[in-house]
C-alpha cells in the first residue's frame, strides 16, 4: 500500500481548523467563551475584596457543609442525598 493510499484510510475532519476555532471580532467582554473556559471578565467590586483577602482565605476550599445544607432544604431533601464537591474527581473519591 502506497502512502498517498493509506494517508486516504483514515478518518477525514470535516472541521476547517483555520475558522473552527477563531474568536469573534470585537465581541465585547460580556461574550461567554465557552470554548476557551471563559466568561464575563469579574466585577471590580469582587476583585477588590479578593485582593482583600488572606493568603489563607484563597488557597482552601470552605467548608459546604453550610451550603450542602442550604441546597437540601431549599430541594426537600436530606443533607445527607446531597454533595458539594470542588469537582468531579472529589465527588467520585466521597462516593466511593
Amino acid at each position: 500500500m502506497t502512502l498517498a493510499r493509506a494517508a486516504l484510510t483514515g478518518p477525514i475532519s470535516r472541521i476547517d481548523p483555520a475558522v473552527a476555532y477563531a474568536r469573534p471580532e470585537a465581541a465585547g467582554d460580556d461574550l461567554l467563551r465557552l470554548d476557551s473556559n471563559e466568561g464575563p471578565p469579574p466585577s471590580p467590586t469582587l476583585v477588590a475584596a479578593l485582593a482583600a483577602a488572606g493568603p489563607e482565605l484563597l488557597r482552601r476550599y470552605r467548608d459546604a457543609g453550610d451550603l450542602e445544607a442550604a441546597l437540601a432544604l431549599r430541594f426537600g431533601v436530606t443533607a445527607q442525598r446531597v454533595m458539594v464537591t470542588a469537582g468531579a474527581d472529589e465527588a467520585i473519591d466521597r462516593a466511593c
